[in-house]
């Protein structure tokens, strides 16, 4: 069953999820979602975050995107990150700045950054 149902973009660019929609889809206020634009077919796809634990998100800094094979499993092998929700790196003069978006159970922020930081230079 598809639910479909026309709305406005406000003066700030936001949507308003009409209420149905909401309760069906388990979604209330500070709900997590994921948008993906497709600009070559102009559509938009809206997927709700099941809630896996507080949403954080970790700058590390790396010397060369190779990197990348090893921090990957590094990050997800820690006990207390559920899962990567997103990730962007720039590149820079010396190195690689990489902003991951991770889910994390918030009791392990601590414990998750010492363990990081032993390998990587970590910013919360």
């Amino acid at each position: 069953m598809k639910l479909t149902e026309k709305v406005k973009v406000d003066f700030k660019g936001r949507i308003t999820i009409p209420l149905y929609i909401r309760e069906i889809l388990g979604l209330f206020e500070g709900s997590s979602v994921i948008i993906e634009a497709d600009p070559d077919s102009r559509t938009l796809k809206i997927t709700p975050l099941e809630y896996r634990g507080s949403i954080y998100y970790l700058e590390v800094w790396l010397e060369n995107i190779s990197s990348l094979d090893r921090i990957i499993p590094d990050i997800l092998s820690i006990n207390g990150i559920n899962e990567i929700l997103d990730l962007k790196c720039i590149k820079y003069l010396k190195g690689y700045k990489c902003m991951f978006t991770v889910s994390m159970d918030p009791e392990n922020v601590k414990e998750t950054i010492n363990k990081l930081s032993s390998k990587y230079f970590v910013k919360l």
